[in-house]
């Protein structure tokens, strides 16, 4: 598969009275037409990696260093060189690269109508009504809403969770981007409905062959969907390779925890296991090893940084019990 979204010793902070990193250092790369999962416990920095390589992260939070590199048809953009407000963003949003944000009630508009929300990209690109009208129309059938010329005219307070999903979904795949950013899909949805959103989020990737993100804090949905995953602590990733590998054969003590700590329904019943402590804040990060205070592996070493290695083919992690 070829190459479309490359980030490379990306590091990101907060600029204020305090100065601190929120993210450390990562490099990764997603290809055309891969489904990749980033996953982590919440305050890990899932998030603002998404909106880095959208290019909205807000005034009080930069990039310090490393590189977002976007491969299309007419070459290579650095992305986070571009300006927030610049024309060129206004061509790779929603046209290369679209996100589906989290909680869709609060992500649509209450005073638009749902044509009117999944329409506008169009509009803004010099569709006629009549043409963005008929695609909308077309996008909504594609995500599974019923009666779409009824749900055209229709409010977000008046649809449920799933279908506010849904629209999201139509909106972010209007103008059939190379790349979906999917932020927590199914938070807040019952089994049922997150089950029928991820098989739409599957089948869509293998029908419009777009490259899927898909950023979770569960497991058993990263499980469903994606190829390839990534595991993220505190700013930083410290496992990634092929999905099976790392959920048969964790080698993280982290994402060994959080492995230990996922429920297995055929199992007798008893205690679930968890890992002390929290995800630190980032002004309280400690030296070397980030997950070293909450490890059950300590070593004295582990006040270092450890290096990658590759422990089996294509199964990288960043712990110095594989040195």
């Amino acid at each position: 598969m070829r190459e479309l979204l490359k980030i490379k010793n990306l590091s990101i902070k907060f600029k204020g009275e305090m100065e601190y990193y929120i993210i450390n250092n990562i490099d990764f790369e997603i290809k055309k037409g891969e489904r990749i999962g980033l996953v982590g416990e919440s305050g890990c920095g899932k998030t603002t990696v998404a909106l880095s390589i959208m290019g909205l992260l807000p005034e009080s939070i930069e990039i310090s260093e490393g590189e977002i590199s976007l491969y299309t048809e007419e070459g290579v953009t650095l992305l986070n060189n571009l300006s927030s407000t610049s024309s060129e963003w206004r061509n790779i949003r929603g046209k290369v690269i679209s996100m589906i944000f989290q909680e869709p009630s609060s992500s649509l508009n209450p005073t638009m109508n749902i044509g009117y929300q999944i329409m506008e990209p169009l509009l803004y690109r010099s569709y006629s009504r009549k043409e963005a009208k008929r695609k909308a129309i077309e996008m909504m059938e594609k995500v599974g809403l019923p009666s779409p010329e009824e749900i055209f005219k229709r409010f977000p307070h008046e649809l449920s969770g799933g279908m506010q999903q849904r629209v999201m979904i139509a909106i972010s795949l209007i103008l059939n981007p190379s790349l979906l950013i999917a932020d927590e899909p199914t938070t807040s949805l019952d089994v049922t409905i997150q089950a029928g959103i991820l098989k739409l989020i599957e089948d869509l990737n293998k029908e419009m062959k777009m490259a899927v993100l898909l950023i979770t804090h569960d497991l058993g949905v990263v499980s469903e969907v994606v190829e390839n995953m990534m595991v993220m602590y505190s700013g930083e990733i410290v496992e990634k390779g092929k999905v099976e590998n790392l959920l048969n054969n964790p080698l993280h003590p982290y994402m060994k925890g959080l492995i230990a700590s996922f429920p297995e329904i055929h199992k007798s019943k008893e205690k679930l296991k968890s890992m002390k402590g929290n995800v630190p804040p980032p002004w309280k990060r400690a030296e070397g090893c980030l997950f070293a205070p909450r490890c059950p592996y300590r070593m004295d070493i582990c006040s270092k940084k450890p290096k990658w290695k590759e422990k089996e083919k294509g199964h990288y992690v960043r712990c110095w019990l594989y040195e």
